[in-house]
């Protein structure tokens, strides 16, 4: 029996990804779904079960890796990996070389955000390209709680502490995002698949890297053996509510403008003054971000 026709209800995580992308309304019958590959645990688990999951789903699934090209040989054994995991599979691969680091000192800011810019710009060309439907990235819960921690460390506010969402405009699907790490690593043991490891992943100069090895671990040991799983409820949480702020607001800020040109908000100075301080500053970013589709930086 192949790998693709085995019993997928005989495991817990096959179950709780197919559980994941009902509930979030992530795929939908006869998408192309290309799934972002670094070789590392995370991602080869999530190939592998969407590749289990592909007949269930009705799916067809290509596989895309970005070498940063900042680890010299090893990234290049990292690609090939990707490369060969995917043939075994028999799946399309889509891989391209970038260096990463030359980009980063092109365009400031920190390395780890030049690597994620790079590999999303990456991924959604390939898609258009090739055309796929949704990317599918190997996020999971465990990360969420990183990234809730990191971002309270950082000072940020009820959206910061939302963690990831489990989907993402355009067409960003997180099927892992419900599931913790320790499952992912019973999966790859349980079915004996190879993975690589990143040598960076364990570099305490950058911040997730010291959250992840440093400061959550403190906190399981010291003060909650399950504040991972309570900072995903928080997440949850966050996001929840923050989903029916930001109807709030857009009605809000349909309300305060005046007028709308090309790159261009002209809003009531009468109708801000009348807001309390907390939906201000939400009309406020929800007007940037209507004029700059996002608001990084």
């Amino acid at each position: 029996m192949s790998e693709k026709n085995k019993n997928n209800n005989s495991q817990p995580l096959i179950t709780a990804v197919a559980e994941t992308i009902v509930d979030e309304k992530m795929l939908c019958d006869g998408d192309r779904v290309l799934v972002g590959v670094s070789g590392g645990a995370d991602s080869i688990a999530l190939l592998h079960v969407l590749y289990r999951l592909s007949a269930e789903l009705d799916i067809d699934i290509g596989v895309a890796h970005l070498n940063h090209a900042l680890r010299g040989k090893d990234a290049d054994r990292d690609a090939e990996f990707v490369r060969a995991f995917a043939r075994h599979l028999g799946l399309p691969c889509f891989s391209l070389r970038q260096d990463v680091g030359r980009q980063k000192q092109n365009r400031g800011g920190s390395l780890e955000e030049a690597g994620r810019q790079a590999r999303y710009r990456f991924y959604a060309q390939t898609a258009k390209t090739e055309g796929f439907d949704k990317i599918a990235l190997g996020h999971h819960a465990d990360d969420s709680a990183e990234l809730v921690l990191m971002n309270i460390l950082r000072g940020a506010g009820p959206m910061g502490i939302a963690g990831i969402p489990p989907t993402r405009e355009p067409g960003i699907v997180r099927p892992l995002i419900r599931v913790r790490r320790f499952q992912i690593m019973a999966y790859i043991k349980d079915n004996h698949l190879e993975h690589v490891e990143d040598a960076s992943n364990r570099d305490t100069r950058f911040l997730r890297n010291k959250v992840r090895h440093e400061l959550l671990p403190l906190l399981t040991k010291a003060y909650n053996p399950k504040v991972a799983d309570a900072l995903v409820r928080l997440a949850s949480i966050s996001r929840t509510e923050e989903d029916w702020l930001e109807q709030l607001s857009a009605s809000m800020l349909a309300a305060a403008v005046l007028s709308a040109d090309k790159g261009r908000l002209t809003l009531s100075r009468a109708y801000l003054s009348g807001l309390h301080p907390a939906p201000l500053r939400r009309v406020v970013r929800s007007a940037l971000k209507t004029l700059k589709h996002d608001l990084h930086g």
